[in-house]
């Protein structure tokens, strides 16, 4: 039964002899006495919800130190790609390995594992990364982390870049994230995770128009025309992120992985993101260094400047060269916003009326909403401050909008399920990797596995039955009690 142990499940020992089968699932623990948990600070949501929104503020901050340098050196972007993500990838390294040591002095004293929070060793990590991704065309884990590498940095870090050269900055950074949720609301809807109700419409109705006025901010007082390297870059962007946006959680857990063995309170899920981070990084920092050979090959002006650029000014940056500016861009804009989300993502309590990813989509407009902001108080861009603000208040209502969205169209579903005698192990295994479920509790009676799950709309719930009842040795428990309803929010 160690795939009870994944922090998705919850045991409760309850049975199917009353009228009110279950009532609530608190209310179930406290059949057999369990104390209410007192939850730690940094695990309340408020506290999360914070931390998503100084990650956004920090990624936002980018432009203020990254302009400076790229006006006075247009053609060093892939130099600052390497450097930001090289050493903010060393450091998330050594985040690791330090864990890492500790859970090997904890074996070598013998000292007891299951009171510790350092679980995870060398061969825990071993295991993932030498495994293969089976969401992923079953390749090797390395490979799929550097796949998501090359568009997640360097195609999308890079493509930023120079649209911060080439077009207006105000435009870039309000049209890069918004041409990507318009794209990514398309394609959610297309796939039936999302439905067209009058809320989209009118949401990305207001990511069109805060795009028209802050183009027209910047045009009327503006200094800068946009150039086809630009709107080359915003598009190339727009696709790099949204190809990001849809492979980054195709990360299957796989047989050969210990966490099902591991305590909920150790740190193997912290460890896997971290790793993975600290890999993604370097990759991407490793990957802008390819790319120079091919910049410098195909017939592009442009490209061919990046490639010589690099070459360049490599050792001028390494020499000390806006030294403060960079320090910044590692430590505040790419290893605390990241780590601040991997952690936001690790310690949210599933069973909130809001998912994680429901707060990353509604509070992701904060960083446009900085960087244009900090961009026109630097002095970095020229607009008509009456269309920039504007711009501001139709971005806070998409903010506003996007909450009531998702606090309506969400559908809340407890499903029972009946496992086939001697299948328990790998129906939870089978379950575990459906990113729909919200938590698992293990019962008796009529059936054996209830789950919470969350879904878009009624098509990606119906889709998600389907799926689940082509199991042979999974059969849904139509005869117990009404299943579905809306979320309602607290």
């Amino acid at each position: 039964m160690n795939a009870i142990n994944n922090p998705k499940f919850k045991i409760h020992l309850f049975f199917f002899n009353t009228k009110n089968l279950i009532t609530s699932f608190k209310e179930s623990a406290l059949i057999f006495g369990a104390r209410p948990m007192k939850v730690s600070a940094l695990k309340q949501t408020w506290f999360l919800i914070l931390l998503i929104i100084l990650a956004n503020m920090f990624w936002g901050l980018i432009s203020i130190f990254v302009v400076p340098i790229f006006r006075d050196h247009p053609y060093s972007v892939l130099v600052i790609v390497f450097i930001r993500f090289i050493f903010g990838g060393l450091i998330m390294f050594t985040i690791v390995v330090s864990m890492i040591g500790v859970h090997w002095v904890r074996t070598k004293r013998k000292l007891p594992q299951t009171t510790s929070f350092f679980q995870t060793g060398w061969e825990d990590i071993k295991h993932y990364l030498l495994s293969r991704n089976k969401l992923f065309l079953n390749v090797p884990r390395l490979v799929y982390i550097f796949i998501l590498a090359f568009f997640g940095v360097t195609l999308n870090v890079s493509t930023y870049f120079v649209g911060m050269n080439q077009l207006p900055l105000v435009f870039m950074l309000l049209g890069a994230p918004g041409g990507f949720i318009i794209l990514a609301s398309a394609y959610n809807v297309v796939k039936g995770k999302e439905k067209l109700s009058l809320f989209k419409a009118i949401y990305i109705f207001l990511m069109i128009l805060s795009l028209i006025l802050v183009a027209l901010a910047q045009q009327k007082v503006g200094t800068m025309d946009p150039t086809m390297v630009g709107i080359t870059a915003l598009f190339l962007n727009i696709i790099s992120v949204f190809i990001y946006y849809v492979y980054v959680g195709r990360d299957s857990y796989t047989r050969e992985e210990t966490i099902l063995k591991k305590p909920r309170t150790g740190n193997y899920r912290l460890m896997r993101t971290m790793t993975k981070l600290a890999l993604f990084m370097l990759f991407g920092a490793i990957s802008a260094i390819a790319i120079v050979p091919v910049c410098a090959i195909l017939p592009f002006k442009y490209l061919n400047n990046l490639a010589s650029g690099f070459i360049a000014e490599f050792g001028f940056f390494f020499s000390g060269a806006y030294l403060g500016q960079l320090i910044f861009l590692i430590i505040a804009c790419t290893v605390l916003p990241n780590l601040f989300v991997f952690l936001a993502s690790m310690w949210w309590d599933s069973e909130s009326a809001f998912t994680f990813e429901a707060w990353t989509s509604i509070l992701n407009l904060i960083d446009p909403i900085t960087g244009i902001t900090t961009s026109v108080i630097a002095g970095l861009e020229t607009v008509d401050i009456v269309f920039l603000s504007l711009t501001l208040i139709v971005l806070t209502v998409a903010i506003l909008l996007r909450f009531v969205h998702e606090r309506e169209s969400k559908i809340n579903v407890l499903i029972y399920l009946k496992i086939k005698q001697g299948f328990l192990k790998e129906a939870l295994q089978f379950l575990i990797g459906l990113k729909e479920i919200r938590k698992f509790f293990y019962i008796t009676g009529k059936a054996d596995v209830a789950i919470k799950a969350t879904f878009g709309s009624v098509r990606e719930f119906y889709a998600f039955l389907s799926h689940v009842a082509l199991r042979k040795h999974i059969k849904i428990k139509y005869d117990l009690i009404s299943f579905v309803e809306k979320i309602v929010t607290e």
